[in-house]
């Protein structure tokens, strides 16, 4: 089924107002035009190649096209001056040029070629406003309206009276009376860029045309009316604030086996004679051992309260998935932190919202309240960086409370669910989340593989919640006076850019590393430029 991979930060210095536009180049680049420069960008490694700049008085007027015949890039300066050069021109205010009139799109004669028409058609649809259009290499024309509904029309097919066609689904994700913007991804696949419902950010959504149904969604920190977004081979490129973000997605052909996650046309049906039992002795050999999924119920790996918890809600005979949300809400209300903290351990899959709810309820008890309720090991409260003038980090939770909120983000998620329900926490909630976070990495608390005896998130784990908490709560940082906040922040950053440093370093002497633990020989040639030589170094 398509969808849409994570969002990940291409060029970072692009304002809206001076953005023309976002064009595929050469295999894994792309140009970006904005008025004064067009940028030769690398999508895979990040980073800008080379640019290309004009004069104040004589800006780019439209986007920068790549002309693979020719090996020439194009691009309109002024609206009036069409240009071309190659890779390696310095200068291009001096290249080749056609000069001319204001310039316009060209008109052809049609009435030679066709008969002429004594009808016209309005794009029109009853009390409502056309928000986004789109015209599909399929000959579909997708019409999206401020009434939430998404029309079809065969350009090939259909008669223009019909237009605007047939309702083809409601979106129900975006604000749709603001202005959207409908990108194709494949005869079949369209991406839809608006405003989100839920917060004033802007949210992508990836459509299925043929089954009419939404199969991934990706949150952007913010929304520009109207959105700006292109399509290249590597993914779907939008303007999201002040940086160009890149969002790769997987296009394939949907069916019945991938939208509802089975693959019917695989499954076999069997026998009842054919069932297997475990009871059966082997020939010439002792029963086969039953496996211990066979013998587990909703009650294994339970205490005595816990199972009295779920029998008493009386739901029958049900999976552990259809019990976790009551479970949770109930011991939510109760208050019941030893045995909540039972319930997130012993379930395997916890739905996000229920994560959420269970770190709600932690952050707002005092640290008083986790005291005793178990035996945990004493985490250090003071961290002093190496760094010189740096402030000290502190963990904002006793050794208690911050076992217990280790048990919530420990447990395994998906990211496009979790950030649909991180907003229900609080600010200050999240703050005091992030601040936290920050210590469990800058310290190394969170290791890369955790000791399975310490109950405490792995690295990735604590860096994607810290990740997602900073984009749910982008605004309300960017928008707070807190002097303390921002300090905090640029504390985090700071720390994380250095660990990112030394994990590079660290990257840098491992062939020397696998030397030495190979016991290889160093060669006994010396260079003399070199700051040091290999035989003099000493490790220790």
């Amino acid at each position: 089924m398509a969808s849409l991979s994570r969002t990940c930060v291409l060029c970072s210095d692009c304002h809206p107002r001076n953005i023309l536009g976002v064009t595929t180049y050469i295999k894994e680049h792309v140009l970006i035009t904005c008025k004064s420069v067009v940028k030769d960008y690398n999508v895979l490694d990040r980073r800008q190649e080379r640019s290309w700049t004009t004069k104040s008085w004589n800006p780019f007027t439209s986007a920068a096209v790549y002309d693979p015949t020719t090996e020439n890039i194009v691009a309109v300066f002024n609206n009036t001056i069409l240009s071309r050069w190659k890779h390696d021109e310095d200068d291009v205010d001096k290249v080749k040029r056609l000069i001319g009139s204001p310039l316009r799109l060209l008109r052809l004669p049609l009435a030679e070629l066709v008969s002429s028409t004594t009808s016209s058609f309005t794009l029109a649809l009853n009390n409502a406003q056309l928000t986004g259009i789109c015209a599909l290499s399929s000959s579909e024309l997708i019409t999206l309206w401020s009434s939430g509904e998404l029309y079809s029309f065969d350009l090939q097919k259909d008669y223009l009276e019909k237009l605007p066609g047939r309702q083809h689904g409601v979106e129900k994700s975006i604000v749709t009376s603001k202005s959207s913007k409908i990108l194709e991804l494949s005869p079949n696949h369209i991406s839809i860029i608006g405003l989100d419902k839920g917060d004033e950010g802007g949210l992508l959504v990836l459509w299925d045309i043929k089954f009419a149904m939404v199969t991934s969604s990706r949150k952007l920190k913010m929304y520009h009316n109207p959105p700006l977004a292109w399509v290249s081979t590597e993914g779907v490129i939008v303007l999201d604030g002040g940086s160009l973000a890149l969002i790769p997605y997987i296009v394939q052909e949907s069916n019945l086996a991938t939208i509802f996650g089975t693959k019917v046309s695989e499954t076999q049906g069997i026998s009842s004679e054919d069932c297997h039992s475990w009871l059966k002795k082997a020939v010439g050999s002792c029963p086969e051992p039953v496996p211990a999924e066979a013998t587990q119920t909703i009650f294994s790996n339970k205490s005595r309260a816990l199972g009295n918890l779920i029998q008493s809600l009386n739901r029958g005979a049900l999976s552990e998935s259809l019990l976790v949300t009551d479970v949770m809400t109930h011991l939510i209300q109760k208050k019941d932190i030893l045995l909540l903290d039972e319930a997130v351990t012993s379930f395997s899959n916890v739905p996000e919202t229920c994560l959420i709810d269970v770190l709600s309820l932690y952050l707002q008890c005092k640290d008083t309240e986790f005291e005793g309720l178990c035996q945990c090991p004493i985490l250090q409260m003071e961290f002093e960086p190496y760094e010189e003038d740096a402030e000290k980090i502190l963990c904002p939770f006793n050794s208690s409370k911050a076992h217990f909120i280790n048990g919530v983000l420990q447990k395994p998620f998906t990211d496009t669910q979790l950030l649909i329900d991180l907003p229900r926490l609080s600010f200050s909630h999240a703050l005091s989340l992030i601040q936290y976070l920050h210590y469990l990495i800058t310290t190394g608390e969170a290791e890369e593989i955790p000791d399975n005896q310490v109950r405490v998130p792995s690295l990735c784990q604590a860096s994607l919640w810290l990740s997602m908490l900073l984009d749910a709560n982008y605004h309300q940082l960017v928008m707070t006076s807190e002097v303390s906040i921002h300090r905090h922040l640029l504390s985090c950053f700071t720390h994380i850019t250095n660990l990112r440093k030394f994990l590079e370093g660290l990257e840098d002497i491992e062939p020397l590393i696998n030397r030495i633990l190979e016991a290889k020989s160093f060669s006994k040639r010396t260079h003399s430029s070199a700051l040091y030589s290999l035989e003099r170094l000493i490790i220790s």
